[in-house]
């Protein structure tokens, strides 16, 4: 454990196909393919034509959307009127917020967010929100004109009358909703709704949006401001406009399908989605007992500089992030066991990425193949949310012990060869592959902008099962065991049995039959008078755990999330004197920290 290891102890998230993580996590293991046919309510189907030389006609109409989301405005204080007008990703903000907190324990441990944070990853996309601003403020008053310019002899009443009459179409436009179109405001509102007392503001980096929100995150954890940050991205800026800069490009897929790396990919899909990661040192996570998807272990972050074109991916940019975040995490390159890519599908960025990962990780005949993929198959392109969904697939894959699939990827373009990586195509139990449980996630941004976050797993320490049972009488407590009961219950009969196994307890029942205090035989302890009952006290024994008789102690620090308060390297009689002192200071702490404190 390093001290600037970075727990991510809760998440929440909405992407095509999945309202929550849960099911986002089975999309992916059951390769479910979560783009569909571009929704009518979503962008007009007159858009949608074989014909390309139009710059309002789009030969690709498939895309990743996600599903209806509803959302309770009263239980964050939000009029129900003004929501009409308010931006849908600042809804699903705050809502995904929340959802996350609750993840990460929050709400019910009562924890202050005076010391939290909250950085958004976002693009200054125009939402549907303030395209219908625009088109009320702006486009009536055009149809207005052209009215007049064309039909002079309509009176000016009647083509007011047109123009209040497209403005009411568009719907409400008041001064309660025009807070809800300001982009940066969502980092704001999150903030005001939920009291938190740290940064909060949005970043733009395109597509590595999330993932430099995470990188500032981490940052103001290793700086102290905070103790605590909420980190990720949002995209549902899916509109006609949007749709035309990448269809005169020529990105879209012409297949209708997102195939990262394959050889037959011909681009991408647009998506879009939401997604947060509750952020906290890794030390004080593992101190306050807090669940752990994934320890964040470095960052990286560059810009490709001058190059080809700033459209054009850089190997030289994109091999200083993953430089950068290798040094940061302090990890052999080699120990890496998945990759989630950046994989758009696009063959240009596809392959500079290949080459960035055969140049960066190598290819040693002797290594193990590690994993490559890129939720994009399943998906779309979620833009500026698109490195958050790759980082939560991540974390959620580290979590659950497994390797996940990519979809579209049987036939890999050659380039994939010259690297230790093989597209996963079936869900594989991590553990049992032999590989590290070391993962990395990329977001490579459009224009130059390049994000490289090395995560690994986190196993929590074990705790054995035990089973304490207290009741008035002999009998109530033969009665307990005899009928499976786990209440633990009050009164001066009392048993506690580890690893309550069947066997072990018509055993536990044996010895509760005889009414014999029984003290630490085979992990059993029963007694049928309380030690302080009368007045009694306990003193806690610590045999084979004594710093200067070299006992073991590295169960104790692991535990406890504790480390060594001084490094000691080389040998000679200062190097086991300070040896000695760490050891006795991880036993010291473990007491203190158990409110226990030796005399």
């Amino acid at each position: 454990m390093k001290k600037t290891d970075v727990a991510v102890i809760g998440l929440s998230c909405v992407f095509p196909g999945a309202q929550d993580a849960d099911t986002f996590w089975q999309n992916i293991i059951n390769k479910v393919d979560s783009t569909q046919t571009v929704p009518a309510d979503r962008i007009d189907s007159v858009h949608f034509s074989d014909t390309t030389n139009p710059v309002d006609r789009f030969y690709c109409k498939r895309g990743g959307f996600i599903p209806d989301y509803e959302f309770d405005p009263t239980a964050f204080g939000i009029l129900p009127l003004a929501v009409e007008g308010t931006e849908p990703d600042h809804l699903l903000t705050l809502d995904l917020i929340r959802k996350a907190l609750d993840d990460a324990g929050i709400f019910k441990k009562q924890i202050s967010l005076e010391k939290t944070g909250i950085i958004i990853g976002k693009g200054n996309y125009t939402g549907p929100g303030a395209t219908r601003a625009i088109e009320i403020v702006r486009t009536g008053e055009q149809i207005s004109s052209l009215l007049q310019e064309l039909l002079p002899q309509v009176s000016p009443e009647d083509i007011e009358k047109v123009k209040h009459a497209f403005q009411e179409r568009k719907g409400r436009f008041a001064a309660d909703t025009a807070m809800g179109l300001i982009p940066n405001l969502v980092a704001s509102l999150v903030a005001n709704r939920f009291n938190l007392g740290g940064a909060a503001f949005t970043v733009d980096a395109a597509c590595a949006s999330a993932l430099l929100a995470v990188d500032h995150a981490v940052q103001e954890l290793h700086r102290g401001r905070c103790d605590m940050v909420i980190a990720g991205g949002v995209h549902t800026g899916q509109n006609a406009a949007f749709w035309s800069i990448f269809a005169q490009l020529g990105a879209l897929s012409h297949q209708q399908q997102i195939k990262p790396f394959s050889a037959d990919a011909d681009g991408l899909l647009i998506g879009e989605g939401c997604g947060f990661v509750v952020l906290k040192r890794l030390e004080e996570a593992v101190r306050d007992q807090d669940k752990i998807y994934a320890v964040i272990k470095g960052v990286g972050v560059s810009s490709d500089g001058n190059g080809t074109s700033v459209m054009s991916p850089s190997v030289k940019g994109q091999l200083k992030a993953l430089q950068q975040a290798w040094i940061n995490a302090d990890l052999d390159e080699k120990q890496i066991g998945y990759l989630e890519a950046h994989g758009t599908g696009t063959p240009l960025g596809d392959k500079t990425e290949l080459q960035t990962l055969a140049q960066f990780f190598g290819k040693e005949e002797a290594a193990p193949v590690a994993g490559i993929g890129s939720v994009k198959s399943n998906i779309g392109h979620a833009m500026p949310a698109a490195g958050i969904a790759g980082l939560i697939k991540t974390c959620l894959a580290l979590h659950h012990d497994t390797l996940p699939p990519t979809l579209y990827c049987e036939n890999p373009v050659p380039d994939m060869q010259n690297t230790r990586f093989a597209p996963v195509q079936e869900p594989k139990n991590w553990s049992k592959t032999g590989l590290p449980k070391v993962a990395a996630v990329n977001a490579f941004g459009f224009g130059g902008i390049n994000a490289h976050v090395v995560l690994e797993g986190y196993d929590m320490p074990k705790k054995d099962r035990v089973l304490i049972l207290a009741r008035p009488t002999n009998e109530e407590l033969l009665s307990a065991l005899q009928n499976n009961e786990t209440e633990k219950g009050e009164g001066n009969y009392r048993i506690a049995l580890f690893d309550p196994t069947p066997e072990r307890i018509e055993k536990a029942i044996k010895i509760v039959a005889k009414d014999n205090p029984w003290r630490n035989k085979q992990d059993i302890w029963y007694t049928n008078t309380p030690l302080l009952k009368d007045g009694g006290k306990i003193a806690f024994v610590f045999p084979g755990l004594d710093g200067l008789a070299k006992g073991e102690v590295e169960s104790v620090s692991r535990y406890f999330g504790l480390n060594e308060p001084i490094e000691a390297e080389g040998e000679g009689l200062l190097n086991d004197a300070l040896g000695i002192f760490n050891k006795c200071s991880i036993l010291d702490n473990a007491l203190k920290s158990s409110e226990l404190f030796p005399t």
